[in-house]
């Protein structure tokens, strides 16, 4: 995706392909990070904002009392 290719340096056919296999790349991470943000959102205690631009998710992990206490206990 550097040096992608264009109508001055190639065929019209082998921009609109590429255009093309593009599109599909990236509607198919876009539906991935909309079922992966959906998931962790559906988790108890677990929430996170939507994923935009990047690959990346950053949930917020709510930890109850007891395991606070559980990992204090063991010096964590």
């Amino acid at each position: 995706m550097v040096n992608p290719p264009t109508k001055e340096k190639c065929e019209e056919e082998t921009v609109k392909k590429h255009d093309g296999e593009h599109q599909i790349t990236h509607q198919g991470l876009k539906r991935r990070l909309k079922v992966v943000n959906k998931i962790l959102n559906s988790m108890v205690n677990v929430t996170s904002v939507a994923i935009e631009g990047a690959l990346y998710a950053f949930p917020k992990v709510k930890l109850s009392q007891n395991a606070v206490r559980a990992a204090m206990k063991v010096g964590l």
